[in-house]
């Protein structure tokens, strides 16, 4: 199975190669990793980092928490953090303390070994699902800690497949693991000794999200004396509920802040054409022409949460749900798509009676009907998202005394 990863993960690194002078994502991927080894040998001249590994954007708002707890604990100790997309390194607004960021390179034993003689880092902690077994066997042979914090597992997973055995093994060499979900306890319980229960570190960062001051004249001016519905992180389902809502009720009295996921041209038009072309944009700041406000920038939605009443969450159709924290965190109650399994955190809070299904325009056309029910969930939803913080304390916790 060794063989197989690193076959694997070559053939990967073959194929961004391939498609990059045809993809712009791609391209950025392979020019982030040029020539950085001697960057990383410079600067850890400064000082032995910590080091947090996050995938993407997602991941990187996990440990913001954490790393927070780390600097508070180890003020003099840098602290690095790599990627794997350029999503998440372009687009991280990175906290103070963290002295320098880097594209993690591709899983093999000889840019594991070539990663670790340009640093030596003192703590190298892992977020969520990004696991590299080479890496870690290296870290492993150096004696260097480290650990998975907010992982979250299922069952389809390689890790609990018969022919997995390589990657328990991998598992197997944490020093800690730190599960999102006590349901992950019953999984992993199986490979791993003495896995806790940290819960997802998410809860704390939207919290302290929504408590950063940031305002937004356009939007506060838009949703001023209106029941607002935001459409975050929307993809073409949920627009198409949207476009049949204005369409069968046009003398309605609502707002709608669409913000989706991709904002590239192509889809801004899509957005346009199926919505109407007479809908406001907020680049451009123009005066009011209707009640759609569409947000063509990324790193805005979750502060303009602040702006709403109610927020439909997209990817719950596919079953890639997005970030149904941030609204919560505002008192804002949320709605997905129906396909939403692999997300304990909507089981819990639809358990909660803050998040409510939505499969088709009917069914948002009734929910919308009951404003003042939705209002009167406020407090539920805050008070939901402060019992569930608390994960960043207690992974930092078994770091600290594992180190």
């Amino acid at each position: 199975m060794q063989i197989l990863h690193h076959i694997a993960v070559c053939l990967y690194g073959f194929a961004i190669r391939l498609v990059s002078p045809f993809n712009s994502k791609a391209r950025t991927w392979i020019h982030g990793r040029k020539n950085q080894f001697p960057k990383i040998a410079a600067t850890a001249k400064q000082g032995n980092p910590a080091i947090f590994h996050c995938a993407s954007l997602g991941e990187y708002e996990q440990a913001v928490p954490l790393i927070k707890e780390y600097h508070t604990a180890h003020p003099d100790t840098p602290i690095w953090v790599s990627f794997f997309s350029p999503s998440g390194f372009e687009n991280a607004k990175l906290l103070p303390c963290i002295t320098f960021k880097f594209y993690l390179p591709l899983d093999t034993t000889g840019n594991a070994k070539k990663l670790l003689k340009a640093v030596r880092p003192v703590v190298f902690v892992f977020v969520k699902y990004d696991i590299w077994p080479n890496l870690i066997s290296i870290l492993s042979k150096e004696n260097i800690p480290f650990h998975l914090v907010a992982a979250h597992f299922k069952a389809k997973q390689i890790y609990f497949k018969p022919w997995g055995g390589y990657y328990r093994q991998t598992l197997r060499r944490f020093n800690s693991i730190g599960v999102q979900f006590k349901e992950n306890l019953k999984l992993i319980d199986k490979i791993y000794e003495k896995p806790y229960h940290m819960g997802d570190t998410r809860f704390e960062q939207v919290l302290s999200t929504a408590n950063t001051k940031w305002e937004d004249e356009y939007i506060a001016e838009f949703s001023k004396n209106s029941f607002t519905i935001i459409f975050g992180s929307c993809w073409e389902p949920e627009l198409e509920i949207l476009s049949n809502f204005v369409k069968n009720n046009p003398n309605h009295s609502f707002k709608f802040i669409i913000a989706p996921h991709r904002v590239d041209p192509e889809f801004i038009k899509y957005i346009q054409q199926k919505l109407g072309n007479v809908i406001n944009i907020h680049s451009k700041q123009s005066d009011w022409e209707s009640n759609l406000l569409l947000i063509d920038s990324i790193g805005i939605l979750k502060y303009a949460y602040r702006y709403a009443d109610f927020a439909f969450v997209g990817g719950g159709f596919r079953n890639k749900v997005h970030n149904i924290l941030e609204p919560l965190a505002y008192g804002i109650p949320v709605a997905t798509g129906p396909k939403h399994s692999d997300y304990p955190e909507v089981k819990s809070a639809n358990h909660q009676g803050v998040h409510f299904e939505i499969s088709n325009a009917t069914e948002f056309s009734s929910l919308t009907s009951k404003k003042e029910e939705l209002k009167q969930l406020k407090p539920f939803c805050t008070d939901w998202i402060i019992d569930n913080t608390g994960g960043a304390v207690k992974a930092m916790s078994r770091i600290a005394v594992l180190k």
